[in-house]
């Protein structure tokens, strides 16, 4: 990506998280499932199921999981259901890199920023965060890191290009969410890869 473009999107990133209580996070996925043993349909009899790799659906699938429990839980379950109107302002970048384990997968993470909802506490957010993601299959119980949200650099770590090798492909825009009116004030207008 230009350098231009990428100036860009933190700008507009930046803009839209300015003054706004957030959190920051990175998550971890599971890279691989543990093999199990599962009753065949036909015979009842046991049979062992090989272990499964991580692959970037599922850990967008379980991202999104966890995004919409927040929601619910924030939000109230009845007002994401309509529609989805209800839903909490965050950004989304995806981020690979090879497994010490198997030089052939990547290990998938995310960074992003969240906001804080009215009404919750950062620290409680956090703890409400922190439990969401860890009761997910795919997620990483132990390594992961949700902290406050302080200023753009956080928006320029997250944009880093030294692991990714495009950073526009990287943002996730289509689960991405900026809410309207954070948006009619933002400063700078969408960038240019964006109209």
């Amino acid at each position: 990506m230009k350098r231009e473009i990428k100036k860009e999107f933190e700008i507009w990133f930046a803009g839209a998280f300015d003054g706004m209580k957030s959190i920051a996070f990175t998550l971890n996925f599971r890279q691989r499932q543990p093999g199990k043993w599962l009753p065949d349909d036909l015979t009842g009899a046991s049979v062992y199921h090989e272990s499964e790799r991580l692959t970037e659906q599922q850990a967008l699938a379980t991202y999104k999981r966890w995004y919409n429990g927040l929601c619910r839980k924030a939000l109230g379950a009845k007002a994401v259901a309509r529609k989805n109107r209800a839903k909490l302002q965050h950004l989304v970048v995806k981020e690979g890199k090879v497994s010490r384990h198997d030089q052939t997968v990547k290990q998938f993470h995310l960074h992003g920023v969240i906001e804080v909802p009215k009404g919750i506490r950062a620290d409680h957010w956090v703890e409400m965060c922190e439990a969401e993601w860890v009761s997910l299959p795919w997620a990483d119980p132990m390594n992961h890191d949700f902290t406050k949200y302080r200023d753009a650099g956080c928006i320029e770590y997250i944009l880093k290009d030294r692991t990714k090798e495009d950073v526009e492909d990287s943002i996730l825009l289509e689960i991405t969410h900026l809410n309207d009116d954070v948006m009619r004030r933002l400063k700078s207008p969408a960038p240019s890869s964006l109209i």
